[in-house]
């Protein structure tokens, strides 16, 4: 089993975040998957059985998605720490050059 926690990078803890993680095969072949939620708190369970390296991809509402690889030994107290950063917008309108009074798209 293998333990971490989804969060800012500025430290609060992210909920209901999806976790996911995959093994693949030297031939590159999908050979386990599974996907937990993080808590309240942010803390989450991966049911690692067996050393590999595994593709780990976080999601959550309104922030971008977070992936990483594991190097997992399969040993217990093994703990990682997914860090996910806040989705930005950009509002307003750009215009062709200075001095024009309409825009060329809204953004």
């Amino acid at each position: 089993m293998v333990k971490g926690i989804v969060r800012e990078k500025e430290g609060s803890a992210i909920p209901g975040a999806k976790v996911t993680a995959q093994v693949y095969s030297e031939w590159g072949q999908l050979t386990q998957s599974f996907e937990v939620p993080s808590s309240e708190a942010g803390e989450f369970a991966l049911p690692v059985v067996e050393p590999a390296i595994y593709w780990v991809r976080a999601k959550a509402e309104d922030y971008y998605q977070a992936d990483m690889y594991l190097l997992a030994r399969a040993k217990e107290g093994e703990q990682i720490e997914v860090l996910m950063e806040p989705e930005g917008s950009i509002y307003g309108h750009a215009y062709y050059g200075p001095g024009e009074d309409h825009p060329a798209a809204g953004i």
